[in-house]
């Protein structure tokens, strides 16, 4: 008879301690943009809000038994787009007065730019023995238990009236390549590589152009969501349970 081996999915945060704090309630952080030259220098030209999801998954308990003659990379669990890490998302609204330049002040000075930008890192994983970066499993502290994650733009890309992709979502280290530029929506890849998975969410002042530019905050959103799975990655598994 086979021997099972029981994993206990609660500890799976400690496995990837740094990877991916989550707040105790969905957390908002909004920021308010002020046009700091140009005809319309000084009054409102938006504000971006940037949400994470108050989903949880890791500090969900559960028990999983496992066949111990089930061969290396089947899959032991595995979570979906919305059990996950769903709609981690920046989310723009315009203030409908445009502008001769597209150079902001945000939250009344505190920066200046002219780029919206979210970044999205997983940090602290180490390839599982075996794996590689176009088959990207991440080791855990049990060992023959690993995690991969994939992931997928959830809004489309947009071009201004210069033809410039102005908000866009860029993933990198995705089905083996460097990136993803534009990544379509709904389209998932496997995320992951020797470097740890990471997406940038993009969002540019808006011009009008090609021959006469006003520039403006446009009212878009851009957003990412994160699947995983628990991989076997050993013929043996230690009992146990993952973190201790």
């Amino acid at each position: 008879m086979s021997r099972l081996w029981r994993l206990t999915g609660c500890a799976v945060m400690a496995v990837m301690a740094g990877l991916i704090v989550m707040p105790a309630s969905a957390a908002t952080w909004s920021y308010n943009y002020t046009w700091a030259t140009g005809d319309h220098a000084g009054q409102p030209a938006g504000s971006c809000a940037y949400t994470l999801p108050d989903i949880r998954p890791l500090q969900v308990p559960r028990t999983l038994v496992v066949d111990s003659a089930a061969p290396v990379g089947t899959v032991l669990y595995s979570w979906d787009f919305n059990s996950f890490l769903p709609g981690f998302r920046v989310q723009c609204t315009g203030s409908g007065i445009d502008n001769s330049t597209n150079s902001t002040n945000v939250n009344n000075g505190s920066i200046s730019g002219n780029l919206i930008v979210a970044d999205f890192l997983i940090t602290g994983m180490t390839l599982s023995t075996g794996f590689s970066g176009t088959n990207p499993v991440y080791a855990t502290t049990l060992p023959g238990i690993g995690i991969r994650f994939s992931v997928k733009a959830d809004t489309d890309s947009a071009v201004d009236g210069a033809g410039t992709n102005y908000s866009y979502t860029t993933l990198y280290r995705v089905d083996g390549q460097a990136s993803v530029s534009q990544a379509p929506r709904d389209v998932v890849y496997v995320w992951g590589g020797p470097i740890g998975p990471a997406a940038y969410l993009y969002t540019r002042i808006y011009a009008t152009g090609p021959s006469s530019y006003r520039h403006s905050i446009q009212t878009i959103a851009q957003g990412i969501s994160v699947k995983a799975e628990l991989i076997k990655t050993a013929d043996t598994v230690q009992y146990g349970s993952l973190g201790d």
